[in-house]
């Protein structure tokens, strides 16, 4: 020991404050890691332009745009690659994320409405001459082509949900207002579950962990059951902040891990929450818009994005709110209606 200096042993100890201060940085390094990816990236179409546009949220900047189709109406992320639907011209498009390479296209039949992409396949409905279509991913060729029904005499917008564990393909037929349940080993049709009347919109969104589909018909929300096809509950969507009105959603978002269901009605320009666990709805939570709402979608932290069309905006909610009430205005331009997060 230096001379003058001398430490009480008894309340000293090196080792542990060594230990301490580690353990403390592991726990940081941990914490670190576990915390969930922050979006840092949206990939929106534009109204009536066949822009797909990306948006980088860290630079508050368009990144880079593509410009193909005639009039792009929907639009899926799976793996490494972007999928773009074309509903007037007809062509489903194919671009690769990490390159800037000229998009793979197939050419559709008439009016492709919706479509969900699987491992292996994708599938494709068509509103008014109410067909499926069955491509393979790898090569875009053609599987099998079904007719639903007859064919319908006005447009509307049917939607699907995959389930590929339970090898169950959801069709919501708003024109008839109904679900047809296919079996997607056979493309045979195990169920045909009537809801009520004919409506413009039949969004629908699948718990993956359940097989539960959430189906928006009208004013009413339907829960089916994946194991015996039938309707599980359902739900009128009367939100008292809303005046009482009748909500008539035309686009869903499902954040699983919180248990809320997003229901926006573009009419209304207003979001309303359902809590799927007590399956009711959560009225102080609610959304309203003063300019006219299109899609919405949801990050991996439950952060709720909404397209503005005609304000070239996206707003940004916070999930993590007990109210949903903390939302934040981009400035992304044009007139963004479709979108999908890039973590």
């Amino acid at each position: 020991m230096l001379p003058g200096l001398s430490f009480p042993q008894r309340n000293f100890r090196p080792l542990l404050f060594l230990k301490s201060c580690l353990a403390v940085c592991g726990l940081l390094l941990v914490t670190s890691f576990v915390l969930p990816t922050e979006a840092t990236e949206l990939v929106f179409l534009d109204a009536n332009t066949p822009l797909v546009r990306w948006y980088d949220l860290n630079q508050g900047q368009e990144r880079k745009s593509r410009d193909i189709g005639l009039a792009l109406t929907q639009i899926r992320l799976e793996s490494a690659q972007v999928f773009v639907l074309d509903g007037t011209g007809n062509h489903l498009y194919v671009l690769e994320r990490a390159e800037d390479s000229a998009a793979k296209s197939v050419r559709l039949s008439a009016n492709p409405a919706d479509f969900v992409v699987g491992k292996e396949y994708i599938y494709l409905v068509h509103g008014r001459s109410n067909r499926l279509t069955v491509l393979n991913r790898k090569d875009l060729q053609l599987q099998s082509k079904i007719d639903l029904g007859p064919a319908n005499s006005y447009l509307l917008s049917p939607t699907l949900a995959l389930d590929e564990s339970r090898f169950r393909l959801w069709i919501a037929d708003p024109s008839q207002g109904l679900v047809r349940v296919y079996d997607t080993r056979s493309l045979k049709e195990v169920a045909n579950i009537p809801l009520g009347d004919n409506a413009f919109f039949a969004p629908c969104a699948l718990e993956a962990a359940t097989g539960r589909l959430f189906v928006a018909v009208k004013s009413t929300l339907y829960v089916l059951d994946s194991k015996t096809v039938q309707v599980q509950k359902k739900l009128s969507l009367q939100d008292p902040n809303f005046l009482g009105r009748s909500v008539n959603p035309s686009s869903i978002a499902l954040d699983a891990k919180s248990g809320r269901l997003y229901l926006g009605d573009s009419t209304l320009n207003q979001i309303s929450v359902v809590d799927i666990n007590k399956f009711n709805l959560v009225p102080e939570a609610s959304l309203t818009f003063r300019n006219q709402i299109n899609a919405i979608d949801l990050d991996t932290q439950g952060n709720l994005y909404v397209t503005h069309p005609g304000r070239g905006e996206v707003t940004v909610i916070n999930g993590a709110s007990s109210t949903a009430s903390d939302r934040k205005t981009i400035k992304v331009g044009k007139n963004p209606t479709q979108l999908r997060i890039i973590p």
